[in-house]
C-alpha cells in the first residue's frame, strides 16, 4: 500500500511538472476619442448708461429710476449680485434684475446695495435682462448733500 502511494504521489508530482510548460493571459486595449475639454467662460456685459443729470436735485423721499441692460456672453449660468462703492446715510441705490417696468412704481420691497453684495437673481447664459437702478433721497438728507457713486456687477457661475 505504502508502494502504491508513492507510486501515485510521484505520478501527480510527474503530471505538474511535465504539465508547467507556458501560462498565457489575454490582453487588449482599446482608445476612446472622448473630444476636446474645454472650460466654460462668464461676461457679464452692460449696455446702456445712467444719465447723471435725472439723478440732480431731488428732494426727500423722491426716487429717480433708470434702465440698462444686463446680457450672460458667457456660456455657464450666473448668479449676479451687486455692491455699491459708496455708502451713504442720505441716499439709498436698489437694482432690480429683469425689471421690465423699471420706473412705474418705487422699488420698495427691494433691498437697497450696500458695501456687501447683494444677490439680484440667475442669468442663463446668453439671457438678456433689463436691470433697474433706482437711487432714493432718505429723510435723513439735507440740502446740497451729495454722493458719488458707482455699481459694480459681478456674476459667479450657478
Amino acid at each position: 500500500m505504502l508502494a502504491a502511494t508513492a507510486a501515485m504521489a510521484g505520478a501527480a508530482t510527474l503530471g505538474v511538472v511535465l504539465s508547467s510548460g507556458t501560462y498565457a493571459l489575454w490582453t487588449d486595449s482599446t482608445t476612446i476619442d472622448a473630444g476636446i475639454l474645454r472650460a466654460g467662460d462668464s461676461r457679464l456685459v452692460v449696455s446702456g448708461t445712467l444719465a447723471a443729470a435725472a439723478f440732480q436735485d431731488l428732494l426727500p423721499g423722491e426716487s429717480v429710476a433708470q434702465q440698462i441692460h444686463v446680457t450672460n456672453a458667457g456660456d455657464v449660468d450666473l448668479d449676479v449680485t451687486g455692491v455699491v462703492d459708496a455708502a451713504s446715510a442720505a441716499f439709498a441705490v436698489r437694482l432690480d434684475l429683469d425689471a421690465a417696468a423699471c420706473g412705474t412704481a418705487p422699488l420698495a420691497d427691494v433691498a437697497a446695495l450696500g458695501t456687501s453684495p447683494t444677490a439680484l437673481g440667475s442669468l442663463a447664459s446668453g439671457e438678456s435682462v433689463p436691470l433697474c437702478v433706482e437711487v432714493t433721497v432718505l429723510p435723513d438728507a439735507l440740502p446740497r448733500d451729495a454722493v458719488d457713486f458707482a455699481v459694480t456687477l459681478e456674476g459667479v457661475q450657478s
